[in-house]
């Protein structure tokens, strides 16, 4: 599959999701940066890219593209909450705290991601 297909951007994303959840951090980014470049208005790619650098240590990645996510799309609670943990891992609670409020309240059916925080 080819940049120029349709397709492609959906496909690269389902990639790297498979290559994050086998636990291929660096693969994931590789399949990933492609789609970031020709959609970078697309929440799910920043908000992939931002769970990839949680796991793989780099907060202060995450926090950039976990922002880009919320911003893009701030109806995905699960996107804040992810911001909230990245902040954290930047020993940033101040700025965690009301990310986490907001995204709670915006969204209160999500209580499996609420109680784990």
């Amino acid at each position: 599959m080819t940049p120029d297909d349709p397709k492609y951007i959906d496909h690269a994303y389902a990639e790297a999701a498979h290559f994050f959840q086998a636990g291929d951090l660096a693969l994931a980014r590789a399949r990933l940066a492609p789609a970031l470049a020709l959609n970078p208005a697309d929440a799910r790619i920043h908000a992939l890219a931002g769970f990839i650098g949680l796991r793989s240590g780099d907060a202060a990645g995450a926090v950039e593209a976990l922002r880009r996510a919320v911003d893009l799309d701030p109806r995905q609670s699960v996107f804040a909450l992810a911001l909230g943990d990245a902040l954290l891992a930047t020993v940033n609670p101040v700025e965690a705290e009301p990310i986490y409020r907001r995204a709670i309240a915006a969204d209160r059916s999500n209580l499996p991601a609420i109680a784990l925080r």
